[in-house]
């Protein structure tokens, strides 16, 4: 994160003051439609923040999947956690009682912790969760910019729901 989020002019002057450099990266998931709620990954670098202890907060009452990690970084190992602890049995819940196929699409950036080769570390149980890398088997578009990122993203969900569903 940029430096200039954390602190103001005035505070960058103060002599003895050291500027904020706390960190947190925060994973959100979701389905087209919004209905299906899955928690979101926040990885932060402690595992019970002194904020916690004073007003006795722990992190299983919190509304997030709690991680920690020294530099903050979501890793392959606490992703996959995420997806076979959590996201998987809350995907599958969700398809059981709106009483749809067990069909599910992962679509992930290109960041180290979302490796291709994601779908054979997701547990046995939710072998329905098929996964899709945005820079995997597809190139970039030639021209940049919000509305072309768009239609890549368009274009590739449509190609991996025909793949998955014509594979059942």
């Amino acid at each position: 994160m940029p430096r200039r989020t954390y602190i103001t002019a005035e505070e960058k002057t103060l002599p003895g003051h050291k500027p904020m450099k706390d960190r947190l990266t925060l994973a959100l998931y979701a389905n087209a439609g919004g209905d299906c709620k899955v928690k979101p990954l926040l990885v932060y670098h402690s595992n019970t923040p002194r904020a916690f202890k004073t007003y006795k907060v722990t992190n299983k009452h919190l509304n997030v999947l709690w991680s920690a990690h020294g530099k903050a970084w979501v890793t392959r190992q606490l992703f996959i956690k995420s997806i076979n602890i959590y996201f998987g049995l809350t995907v599958k819940k969700y398809l059981e009682e709106k009483r749809l196929p067990k069909n599910c699409l992962l679509v992930q950036d290109n960041a180290p912790a979302n490796p291709p080769s994601l779908h054979e570390d997701i547990a046995a149980q939710y072998s329905f969760i098929k996964t899709l890398s945005s820079s995997e088997h597809y190139p970039s578009p030639p021209a940049h910019g919000p509305a072309s990122d768009f239609k890549l993203q368009e274009a590739l969900y449509k190609i991996s729901l025909q793949e998955m569903f014509q594979s059942h």
